[in-house]
């Protein structure tokens, strides 16, 4: 997020919030590409990933049985985007902060983080409302044909705006039952919010301390979260990133190229071992019985199911390897990246509109319950994941208009 060195924050923040200012021109620590664009565009790759997975294997392993494999679970892993994604808002809520040392960011970011959620997450959700009450959301009937009790579980419920405004504005924040929630995929809110007030605390705590210090107090938090709540670790994770970026850490191994690959391979092999481990379990019940019982961990995406730990070490893995790599932070800083980066958030929100209507839509009138068509099935998937895309870009540009005016207010109560 773009902040002036003095003064009160710029009005004007850069359409992630909490990202960083990009480097000053000629700065020891400016990198070929801008951090932010980087965040982004892993966010967007991720956004898209949760994207893929839902349209292709969760909705159609049941009637195309290709869907249900190792390799398609470890390519389209959408349960690992999302821990990705707390990874990220860790960094990206920090970074401006741990640049400048200027507290006036960490009060702005507080002010603006619920409107920031919420508002988007309230227009998502009228569009769920607005496809159930007008009868276009038939996924009870899609998943019948499909034979997906995934799809057939959601929105057993009957609408009520009120309870649309009251699930976006408090419900959403709290660990409700699966078949609450107007947009399922939400269960990540609680710990977005939960997980942004961490931050936000840790980093006043430790303002004005020395660097060593501040290891401290992020070691304290990583050991209580550890033992209370496992799944916010990661946007702990997150702050220790950007704090190893800032020092220069990763400039400096990129400056040793054998140490730079090396630890490059390391990663590589964890985050392959634990992706294949994990998607292994889908058709394994041995390796599905040993990630339960000593793992404590299932195939489920819900931090109540998965290991957090786990998921964390692949995330980690991955992300690693990204900030090891000038090429591969050059890629996500591409067009196609930023353009992604730039719907990431409309698009995780938006396509359960578009899997409830459309895409049901389209399996009612052109499968064939009996007989369904494998090209027909991904001539569908293909629609919808295109339908998504294009709904995410035109809800981005309300949502930047929708938050202009929260964003003003806070600015002028804050000067």
């Amino acid at each position: 997020m773009q902040h002036r060195a003095q003064g009160k924050p710029s009005p004007s923040h850069l359409r992630r919030e909490g990202a960083e200012a990009p480097p000053a021109a000629g700065s020891a620590r400016a990198a070929p590409a801008s951090r932010l664009a980087v965040l982004d565009g892993i966010r967007g790759w991720a956004s898209l990933a949760v994207l893929l997975f839902h349209m292709l294997p969760e909705t159609n392993r049941g009637v195309l049985p290709e869907l249900d494999h190792t390799l398609v679970y470890a390519l389209f892993d959408g349960p690992l985007a999302v821990y990705v994604f707390f990874i990220l808002s860790g960094e990206a809520l920090s970074a401006s902060y741990l640049r400048t040392r200027d507290t006036k960011i960490i009060r702005s970011l507080a002010a603006r983080r619920y409107f920031r959620l919420t508002l988007p997450i309230l227009m998502a959700c009228l569009l769920v409302y607005a496809a159930m009450v007008t009868g276009v959301a038939v996924q009870g009937k899609a998943a019948s044909v499909l034979r997906s009790d995934w799809l057939g579980g959601f929105l057993n419920f009957d609408a009520s705006l009120w309870g649309v405004v009251r699930y976006a504005l408090r419900d959403v924040y709290f660990d409700l039952p699966p078949g609450s929630h107007y947009i399922p995929l939400l269960w990540t809110m609680p710990v977005e919010l939960l997980g942004s007030c961490v931050v936000f605390g840790m980093l006043l705590l430790v303002d004005r301390m020395p660097r060593r210090k501040r290891f401290g107090v992020y070691a304290a938090f990583l050991l209580a979260l550890l033992a209370f709540d496992r799944v916010l670790i990661g946007f702990v994770i997150g702050v220790l990133l950007t704090e190893i970026r800032l020092a220069g850490t990763m400039d400096r191994l990129r400056a040793w190229p054998r140490r730079r690959i090396a630890t490059i391979a390391f990663a590589v092999v964890v985050a392959m071992t634990v992706s294949w481990l994990r998607a292994r379990s889908h058709g394994d019940i041995t390796v599905r019985y040993y990630l339960r019982e000593y793992l404590g961990h299932t195939r489920d995406a819900p931090p109540a199911y998965a290991n957090p730990v786990l998921m964390y070490a692949n995330a980690l893995a991955l992300l690693y390897i990204v900030m090891a790599s000038r090429r591969l932070e050059s890629f996500f800083c591409c067009g196609l990246s930023r353009f992604l980066g730039h719907i990431s958030f409309p698009l995780y929100l938006t396509q359960f509109a578009v899997l409830i209507s459309l895409t049901s839509g389209l399996v009612i009138s052109c499968v064939d319950p009996a007989h369904p068509d494998r090209l027909t099935l991904y001539g569908i998937a293909a629609v919808s994941i295109l339908a998504s895309i294009l709904l995410a870009w035109a809800f981005a540009g309300v949502e930047r208009q929708v938050l202009r005016w929260p964003n003003r207010l806070i600015a002028k109560a804050l000067a």
